[in-house]
């Protein structure tokens, strides 16, 4: 059985470890993480103290990873989710993404958000079985390559 609870910093030697590429770092994060990733500059460069960071854990070893981001005009943004080497397709990923809805939801927003990169064909498909589809990025958000959805209930 899987528990959702609050990461630590110390959490993210597990997540670093799960990224084996520039590529995959890319698709994780974005411009923000450069690859190799680097511990002790990983809390800024994610904005650990910003967001709400949460961990999916199967008897203790974390498989999940994933933050909730509060946004102007009462927007909640889902970002860097990313399941561990071991357990990709077996449907972390969805009960990742369930529980993360479920925490921004209960935030009342206007609406809930996040990017991917149209090559992360598995992510972008499983984003749009849980009813995200493609939207205009916000005023005063800087471009990039992902794709920006919104989340319709």
């Amino acid at each position: 059985m899987t528990e959702l609870r609050l990461v630590r910093v110390s959490d993210l030697y597990s997540v670093a470890s799960w990224i084996s590429s520039a590529a995959h770092c890319r698709q994780w994060a974005g411009e923000r993480v450069r690859f190799p990733v680097q511990l002790d500059q990983l809390p800024d460069e994610i904005e650990f103290e910003n967001a709400e960071s949460w961990g999916l854990f199967l008897r203790e070893a974390l498989i999940g990873f994933g933050q909730v981001v509060p946004k102007p005009l009462l927007r909640v943004h889902l970002a860097r989710l990313i399941v561990a080497p071991n357990s990709r397709g077996r449907g972390v990923g969805r009960e990742l993404t369930e529980h993360l809805l479920t925490i921004a939801y209960a935030k009342s927003p206007a609406s809930v958000s996040l990017n991917v990169f149209p090559d992360n064909f598995a992510a972008v498909r499983l984003y749009r079985n849980l009813g995200f589809c493609p939207g205009e990025r916000p005023p005063g958000e800087l471009p990039s390559g992902s794709q920006y959805m919104v989340h319709q209930r």
